[in-house]
């Protein structure tokens, strides 16, 4: 339901003024394994979120615009940090849009220690980092972090056991296109447990000295120095 009830394209241009890209899937459509296939997420429909709360039995029954099932309401607290300027920023657009579809949720802005320690702990409802997932290029690196049961930054506790055959089948393939398989396949099932939600994909700038030629700046995600990249003598 919360991600019928976000509106990723707002996010992006409205708060980050468009310097970033709006996600549709798990991770950013400039790498290889990321198709428009899979990668179309969950689109902004509000309807559709209430209608998804309305099936699990979650309704308004006393009108103060927060739903509830067996007289409980659905409130949620989020946990961020302020050392990323924007992860404030979007856990209120997070809290603004659940609040439409019926669902409270309290801010917790903590200093990033604490949200170490909740990680450890998993002492929190949602949590909102920032994560660099593919820094290669390539899926293996966050899969493995990720979305593995037992991955060191699985922070969330997602778990699905055909998921983590795949990933096991990624970690040992050598083949390209298998590994492109694989990876398309692993974004696939991960969207269809809705297990995230993934806001956007940040634009990266490079601030280079003019000496500096040959350095291409990727879309986003990873940078790549080559042996076409050079310094000339000062």
């Amino acid at each position: 339901a919360l991600n019928y009830a976000t509106n990723n394209e707002s996010i992006v241009n409205d708060l980050l003024d468009g310097y970033g890209n709006p996600a549709t899937g798990l991770m950013s459509p400039t790498v290889p394994y990321v198709t428009e296939e899979n990668s179309k997420g969950y689109p902004y429909d509000p309807d559709k979120a209430k209608e998804l709360l309305k099936e699990a039995g979650y309704e308004d029954t006393d009108g103060d615009g927060i739903v509830e099932k067996d007289g409980k309401p659905l409130s949620l607290r989020i946990c961020t940090y302020s050392t990323k300027a924007e992860l404030p920023v979007f856990s209120q657009a997070l809290a603004d849009a659940a609040k439409q579809i019926g669902i409270d949720i309290q801010i917790d802005i903590e200093a990033y220690d604490t949200i170490v320690d909740r990680q450890e702990n998993g002492n929190f409802d949602l949590m909102l980092i920032s994560f660099t997932m593919c820094p290669e290029g390539d899926p293996q690196y966050f899969c493995d972090l990720a979305f593995k049961t037992d991955g060191s930054s699985n922070y969330g506790n997602y778990s699905n056991a055909e998921v983590d055959a795949l990933i096991d089948q990624l970690d040992q393939a050598f083949d390209q296109e298998k590994r492109v398989s694989l990876a398309k396949e692993i974004q696939q099932k991960i969207l269809d447990d809705a297990g995230f939600i993934v806001f956007g994909h940040a634009k990266f700038t490079n601030v280079l000295k003019s000496s500096v030629s040959g350095c291409e700046t990727n879309p986003s995600e990873y940078y790549l120095i080559t042996a076409e990249t050079t310094m000339s003598k000062a």
